[in-house]
């Protein structure tokens, strides 16, 4: 959140001096948002992903420092990254999303994203949502369908390294369970071949 206030109080200061050639419109013209979108979710879900491609047609490098929206309290920009355990989080972009000179950048499912928390109302599927984004060169406004959307199977959860962790676990817990279910079984079989085996030696015995 410090990181967020300090690039913003720097974009700020370059705002004013791009004030007198407009800096807003600098930032329209060089940064092509293509096809945004966002996942379609209820409000009791709490968050969504922001995506979209972005191009930086400037001759200069474009830092997105921020971006708001009047259906989420809170907008986050993030970035999905290995926990180290096999499974992958996500948490804030430190430094905001850089778009050197003449590049683009890909916000998608599973990668780097706009997050939308504390939804305040349903997000449908042929829904806008309209969201600032705060620029290097000034703020673009875009506006984001959303429609309805079951791959990747992100799992958004407050915190920043819950994201994504819950589903692994989910999933690696079941595997246990089942694999524990089977061990027992297979171990109560060859118990009960060896108590047969010793009855049969006794009988041979007599």
């Amino acid at each position: 959140m410090k990181l967020r206030k300090t690039l913003l109080a720097a974009f700020a200061a370059a705002t004013l001096t791009l004030a007198g050639c407009g800096a807003d419109p600098v930032a329209a013209d060089v940064l092509k948002v293509d096809e945004p979108w966002t996942k379609a979710v209820s409000k009791d879900k709490g968050m969504t992903g922001v995506f979209a491609t972005i191009d930086n047609e400037g001759k200069q490098e474009i830092i997105i420092a921020d971006a708001e929206t009047d259906v989420a309290g809170t907008v986050e920009l993030h970035e999905t990254t290995s926990d180290g355990k096999g499974g992958m989080s996500m948490k804030e972009k430190e430094g905001g999303f850089v778009i050197p000179a003449g590049e683009k950048l890909e916000l998608k499912p599973g990668g780097e994203h706009i997050m939308l928390m504390d939804l305040k109302k349903d997000i449908k599927p042929g829904d806008e949502v309209k969201i600032t984004l705060s620029t290097s060169a000034g703020d673009v406004e875009i506006t984001a369908a959303a429609r309805e959307f079951t791959g990747a199977k992100e799992e958004y959860a407050p915190g920043e390294n819950d994201h994504g962790e819950h589903m692994d676990h989910g999933d690696d817990e079941s595997s246990d369970d089942k694999g524990g279910d089977d061990d027992h079984g297979e171990h109560g079989d060859d118990k009960g071949h060896e108590e047969h085996g010793d009855h049969e030696h006794g009988d041979d015995k007599k």
